[in-house]
């Protein structure tokens, strides 16, 4: 497991897009060695959210001292939303709508 926090410090963002490219190409290397270690990156930027695929992104977040953990991907409004060019991740993100604090 490679766990990243907080890629954004110390990270020029034009560089961000990079860097994770160069995490997909080594994951899909690893997986056709069937090696493929899970990788985790943790962010509180809307840019970062921005450059990912909305399949790779688990939102987690506590309610009530439980953790809970949502992939939007799993709400067809939202691939609708992206898939349209109607909304950036980050701005879901930023927006709260990925939120269920309070729901």
């Amino acid at each position: 497991m490679y766990c990243i926090e907080e890629l954004e410090n110390y990270l020029h963002p034009t560089l961000i897009e990079t860097l994770l490219e160069v995490l997909r190409q080594a994951h899909e290397e690893w997986e056709q060695k069937r090696q493929a270690p899970q990788i985790v990156l943790t962010t509180h930027s809307p840019l970062v959210v921005d450059k990912m695929k909305l399949e790779e992104i688990i939102f987690v977040e506590k309610k009530e001292g439980a953790t809970i953990c949502t992939r939007p991907k799993d709400k067809p409004e939202f691939q609708t939303l992206i898939e349209n060019e109607e909304v950036g991740l980050g701005d879901l993100v930023y927006s709260g709508a990925l939120s269920n604090v309070g729901k």
